[in-house]
This record gives structure tokens, C-alpha cells and sequence, in this order.
């Protein structure tokens, strides 16, 4: 995990919000969300915190402002707008 490709993790995870948008309840999508993760975990035999560690050093970019790679920001400013500037619940 710890050489995972970014640009591919990013699309798979774009992937991941295209299909949660036509369901409007973020806290469902939220906890939609940490449901797959850990089952997946589960399945696959990987301890979710050395999962969610791995995710959070593969978001990191220290040469940007905000300090994430570029397609995480850009998810993360979506979804922003989406959720919080678009007032859906």
C-alpha cells in the first residue's frame, strides 16, 4: 500500500463520490463509506489502521499550500461545494 499509484487511488476515489452523489444523506454516505472500508479491510486482511495511515500519507503533497495532492483537494473542495455551499442534506 505504502507505493500505491496516487493518480489511480485519486480516480478510483472520484469513482467513489460520482456514485455516492445520487444518495443525499451525507451522514449515511459517511458512514456508507467507513462500512466498506471496513469490510473491505476485513476481507482482504488488512489492519484499517494501517489502511487509514497509508490513505493519509498517500494524500500528503508538502510542496502545495494545503498540504494534499492536487485530485485530493479538488475532491475535497467538490465536495465542499456540493455539501456544505450547495445546502443539500
Amino acid at each position: 500500500m505504502m507505493n500505491a499509484d496516487a493518480s489511480a487511488v485519486v480516480n478510483r476515489t472520484v469513482t467513489l463520490f460520482d456514485r455516492l452523489q445520487l444518495h443525499r444523506d451525507k451522514e449515511r454516505n459517511i458512514l456508507a463509506l467507513a462500512c466498506a472500508f471496513i469490510l473491505l479491510c476485513s476481507a482482504l486482511r488488512v489492519d484499517p489502521q494501517d489502511a487509514f495511515v497509508a490513505a493519509k500519507n498517500l494524500m500528503v503533497d508538502p510542496l502545495r499550500p494545503d498540504g494534499k495532492r492536487h485530485g485530493f483537494a479538488a475532491m475535497e473542495m467538490h465536495l465542499r461545494d456540493d455539501y456544505i455551499a450547495g445546502g443539500r442534506n
